[in-house]
């Protein structure tokens, strides 16, 4: 049960980050780093549990791309 909850959120969230990233409007578009953060951890949990290690590095890069697009697009002027 708690792997088809995780698989789930990446599921839920990783389609909804892309709904959010595909939107001609920056402050609804601005929201898909803060969905796609979201779903990070679940990501790390899958992967380093089942052991899948190019997976767990590639968390850490799109991680540290959304933290950098979050404080890009969320900038208060």
């Amino acid at each position: 049960m708690k792997e088809l909850i995780v698989q789930g959120m990446i599921m839920f969230g990783g389609c909804l980050n892309y709904v959010f990233f595909a939107s001609e409007h920056g402050r609804i578009r601005r929201w898909g780093y803060v969905v796609g953060l979201s779903g990070e951890p679940f990501w790390l949990y899958e992967s380093w549990t089942k052991g899948q290690w190019g997976i767990v590095i590639v968390t850490f890069v799109t991680t540290t791309f959304l933290i950098i697009g979050l404080r890009k697009n969320w900038r208060v002027a």
